[in-house]
């Protein structure tokens, strides 16, 4: 009796270093990728003087080191993905250079978003006073072990949300728009990650429509009641936006 309990001990002893292992092993090279959370566009980029309606929606998903149970969730939810980590490792200063680069990703990304709508618009920055609004995420860091990633995947909302703010009648007033999208100098849109996990968290918010660039196309999985649309280019997200406009008039 006493050699089987041992046994059992052992056996029991041994999973558990197993399972450990495997945990360690996969926080140090891979990162669980989860749908995260919505906020308005406005939060990050504001034209001093202008009111936002507040209904252009960036979305952002939720980073966090791996574990044995993400492994086993990814392999049935298709909104929970394991990715290698960022620079072969998330582990400790990991994280904080990680937030470093969102951060600085983030301030290129609104500076470019800015230039293109103002261009759109025919205007300079000298003759209008834009405030960058406060990012509500926090970077990265150790003590928090997870990270909701902005980075420059905002672009394409931040172009959109300066645009409506100086020309409000460019953009449908009665739906909410999410979307994603890197933005370059030439207003081209480029793919960026985690798009189903922003779809699926833009639909749990409420959003009506929700914009892609068009080389994320195949990496939609379930759109949902969201009428997705893919872009190429800043002017052709406002072509789209134009055409919902004259569909509620």
């Amino acid at each position: 009796m006493m050699g089987r309990r041992s046994t059992v001990f052992w056996s029991l002893l041994a999973a558990g270093g197993i399972l450990l292992g495997a945990n360690q092993w996969l926080a140090a090279r891979y990162v669980t990728v989860e749908p995260g959370w919505v906020r308005p566009a406005a939060s990050l980029v504001r034209v001093q003087g202008r009111q936002s309606r507040e209904n252009l929606l960036y979305a952002v998903v939720r980073l966090r080191p791996a574990g044995v149970v993400d492994a086993v969730r990814a392999a049935f939810d298709p909104l929970v993905e394991l990715i290698p980590a960022p620079g072969g490792s998330l582990n400790g200063p990991g994280w904080e250079e990680y937030g470093r680069q969102l951060e600085q990703d983030m301030d290129e990304s609104r500076a470019v978003a800015v230039a293109v709508a103002l261009r759109a618009l025919g205007r300079r920055a000298g003759e209008e006073g834009l405030r960058v609004g406060e990012a509500l995420l926090e970077p990265p860091g150790v003590d928090a072990g997870e990270a909701a990633v902005v980075g420059a995947s905002a672009g394409l909302m931040m172009a959109l949300e300066v645009y409506a703010q100086l020309h409000p009648a460019g953009v449908p007033a009665r739906r909410r728009i999410a979307g994603t999208g890197q933005l370059d100098a030439g207003g081209a849109v480029h793919p960026v990650g985690g798009v189903s996990q922003k779809i699926a968290a833009s639909a749990a918010a409420g959003a009506d429509v929700f914009l892609i660039p068009r080389g994320n196309l195949d990496d939609v999985k379930n759109g949902g009641s969201l009428l997705i649309i893919p872009v190429d280019t800043f002017e052709d997200a406002l072509a789209a936006l134009r055409r919902l406009e004259a569909v509620e008039d």
